[in-house]
């Protein structure tokens, strides 16, 4: 494939999170776990928050594009000399090429160290210090490796927790009083710069994944709707195919065909200048709409209708807002930004959380709902699941989809009252609203949300799995 996947808003675009919270305090000790392509070393610049030893003067797609995709699953045949060497024989090609294409890379493990090696700010095999925040001595002395440091002491490869423990110190943080001999920046000085390096950025952005600037064939591989294969219809306009059985098309259609994603959500059609809902993200004309604007008072946000308006002011209401249930646990809207949010100490301890997607009046869904494994079969996860009702209720969503693993399908159905989705008109109305995508073995499941769920309701038997 030339490319990977679409760059179509998903699950982390609009998403808000609904977390039920204790009153414990977080505690996080884990490394970044994950490892760049390496690129020329860089010489990190000494900042003014490095420690300073006693006596250191450092310086400081076309239109004859076919409109039928064949299945990219299905393989044309191989060689004749293939075929006759046997299932066997290939088996075990396969195995070679898998050998020798992992023995041509280093395993090591995927730590801070390894990340900020790759990256080309600390060198392999650097000289670093334990230095005393006080008194600026140095307690200990090693070397940078990608798996950890090779202390002088005693010659043997450590964790940075260890090194700080060989140092005779134990402060937790061993990333603040580790620095390297050569610039005197500490580690986490290091971390810092790693963090805010303009490729690193980059990759934190959402939809980061793109198709390839060369690629002749940016559609994508699999239906929008199923996430299966097979023969799919394209979108002149952006990279989404679908199957036509998945989105109700009795016949193919003859020259451009735009997908619903692409066409005002009212007329259906993509003539004129198309307004981006800010709540259900559907493409509408303003005239469509019976919008009025004020030019002198442009509005912060476009909505396509009053509905959409009004559950996104009722989202705005919500969003940080502690809301106290029974037994000391609370519920908080939140909502992922760039920046951090103010108040974050505030939070406490999340026992179970959930990911909740509000497309208009009609639907919402909650694509993620999990508890942590120390408060699983205790009822975390219906006592949330009937904050988010209550949430949605009072928003005057009508419904809420979610999916489900085939073992799971008669928890949700007897504990929660979900139903599958069989009526025909119901997955047409469906299919028109980007909802998350699963494969075809995920079923999805709805439920009416006509009674307000009863908060106080003391919960079932703790035999939820999650």
């Amino acid at each position: 494939m030339a490319y990977n996947f679409r760059s179509r808003t998903f699950l982390n675009s609009r998403g808000t999170y609904l977390g039920s919270s204790g009153s414990d305090e977080e505690s996080y000790n884990s490394d970044p776990d994950f490892r760049t392509p390496a690129r020329p070393p860089r010489r990190s610049v000494p900042r003014a928050s490095g420690i300073r030893l006693p006596g250191s003067e450092g310086e400081n797609s076309s239109g004859n594009m076919e409109r039928k995709r064949s299945s990219r699953r299905s393989r044309s045949s191989a060689d004749g000399e293939e075929h006759r060497r046997g299932l066997i024989e290939r088996h075990r090609r396969r195995k070679r090429t898998k050998f020798s294409q992992v023995s041509d890379l280093p395993i090591t493990k995927r730590t801070v160290l390894s990340w900020l090696i790759s990256l080309g700010i600390v060198l392999e095999n650097e000289v670093v210090w334990y230095v005393d925040s006080l008194s600026g001595n140095i307690l200990g002395e090693g070397k940078v490796d990608r798996e950890g440091i090779l202390c002088s002491c005693c010659s043997v490869l450590v964790t940075v927790g260890e090194f700080e423990v060989h140092a005779g110190r134990k402060t937790k943080k061993p990333y603040q009083h580790i620095v390297l001999a050569g610039s005197q920046l500490s580690l986490l000085d290091c971390q810092i710069e790693a963090w805010e390096d303009k490729q690193e950025e980059e990759k934190r952005k959402f939809n980061n994944i793109k198709p390839a600037p060369k690629a002749t064939d940016k559609n994508d591989d699999a239906c929008m709707i199923c996430a299966d294969g097979g023969d799919l219809v394209c979108c002149e306009k952006c990279p989404s195919t679908f199957h036509p059985k998945c989105i109700f098309m009795e016949s193919i259609p003859q020259g451009d065909w735009l997908c619903f994603y692409c066409v005002c959500k009212y007329c259906g059609t993509a003539n004129g200048i198309l307004k981006k809902c800010a709540q259900c993200e559907k493409l509408y004309h303003g005239r469509c709409g019976g919008e009025r604007l004020d030019l002198m008072n442009p509005p912060a946000a476009l909505f396509c209708g009053k509905s959409c308006r009004k559950i996104y002011e009722g989202l705005q209401s919500f969003l940080g807002v502690r809301n106290d249930l029974r037994d000391g646990l609370s519920w908080t809207l939140i909502q992922r930004r760039d920046q951090p949010l103010s108040g974050s100490d505030e939070y406490t301890r999340v026992m179970s959380n959930s990911k909740i997607r509000v497309h208009g009046k009609m639907l919402a869904e909650m694509p993620f709902i999990g508890t942590r494994g120390k408060y699983r079969r205790q009822g975390m996860a219906r006592v949330l699941e009937n904050c988010v009702e209550s949430a949605l209720c009072a928003l005057k969503v009508e419904k809420l989809v979610i999916p489900s693993m085939n073992h799971l399908t008669s928890m949700w159905i007897d504990r929660y009252f979900f139903s599958r989705v069989e009526d025909e008109s119901l997955k047409q109305a469906l299919s028109v609203y980007n909802t998350v995508m699963f494969p075809a073995k995920v079923v999805k499941l709805h439920k009416t949300l006509a009674m307000l769920p009863d908060l106080n309701k003391a919960p079932p038997e703790p035999n939820d799995d999650f």
